[in-house]
């Protein structure tokens, strides 16, 4: 099999725990380096120990080095197009972590340059690649029927202070964040041609950014998507799938950890039943597709999905800051 060899740009959480031991299992990847801030010096180190790699420090230096094709980039939001770009522009295939920016604008420049150089973007909403999703949309018809609703809710409890999440200049705010889960999951279930009808965006006192809020999306054909999100909540990481013959709830939707079995609820006239799905690993789902579309030359689905989701983020934000 060939191996494509990729570096990580940022020291960040998601990468430590979940994305790099994930790129290490794999056979379709070789992680060559991974970088970091040149603030970051100790951190670096212990990044390069622990993952047996080598540490470059700067990312700039990083993305200089012609033994990689491709790297992810789990940076703050606000540094996506910046770094995405330069990457685009040294010839490398980009895994960029959700958002995939601040703004639509930024978003058409990052899928313009990877356009120019024929280069993949792809943005890391990996939950739509767990299994637990395949298996659904199998029965869905069967158990559900004609879709009459989705409700999807994405929540979480407040986090350390210091997180990026509530940065305004890091492109924090909930709509940035965990609201890109539900939204995608109203493009899955009820096709991309959704559009945003109403929304809501709400702000509490010491915090600079949006913090919990809802939207309403409708398709084509007249269903409708209703999302809430939050970073101030009780837990919550469902969809809700409402039909003529049944439902079917997703418990853990977004955030299946690779060794949590998944529980699906489905219910009908007379009968509920909650079914444990095998473990997956979502993050392997998503960079098989990563490497996948490399190999085949195939990054305009991709960039279409990309430009969508941005679109309709961007879309929620208006209609909740201007009716």
């Amino acid at each position: 099999m060939e191996k494509i060899r990729i570096g990580v740009l940022g020291c960040a959480n998601i990468a430590e725990r979940l994305v790099i031991p994930t790129i290490r299992e794999m056979d379709e990847f070789e992680l060559i380096a991974v970088s970091s801030r040149k603030t970051s010096k100790e951190k670096l180190k212990r990044f390069s120990l622990k993952f047996d790699c080598e540490g470059v420090l700067g990312y700039k230096n990083l993305l200089e080095r012609k033994d990689l094709e491709a790297v992810y980039i789990p940076l703050p939001p606000s540094l996506h197009e910046e770094w995405t770009i330069k990457a685009f522009e040294v010839g490398k295939h980009v895994l960029v972590e959700k958002p995939s920016s601040i703004n639509l604008e930024s978003t058409k420049l990052m899928l313009e340059k990877a356009k120019e150089k024929n280069k993949v973007l792809m943005e890391n909403y990996m939950f739509e690649y767990h299994s637990q999703f395949e298996y659904v949309k199998e029965i869905l018809k069967e158990e559900v029927g004609d879709i009459r609703n989705l409700r999807a809710s994405f929540g979480i409890p407040l986090m350390n202070r210091n997180n990026f999440r509530y940065k305004k200049d890091l492109g924090g705010g909930v709509l940035l964040d965990a609201a890109g889960y539900p939204v995608k999951a109203c493009q899955m279930f009820l096709g991309n041609d959704i559009e945003v009808k109403s929304a809501n965006l709400n702000y509490m006192d010491g915090f600079e950014v949006d913090m919990y809020g809802t939207a309403s999306l409708k398709s084509v054909i007249g269903i409708t998507g209703q999302i809430s999100f939050g970073f101030d909540n009780y837990y919550q990481c469902s969809i809700e799938i409402w039909g003529n013959k049944g439902k079917i709830t997703f418990k853990r939707a977004f955030t299946a950890h690779p060794n949590v079995k998944p529980k699906i609820i489905i219910e009908k006239q007379d009968l509920r039943k909650e079914i444990l799905l095998e473990v997956d690993n979502h993050f392997k789902g998503i960079l098989k597709q990563f490497y996948n579309v490399i190999l085949n030359d195939n990054g305009k689905i991709e960039y279409e999905k990309i430009l969508r989701q941005a679109e309709l983020i961007q879309d929620i934000r208006r209609i909740a800051e201007n009716g």
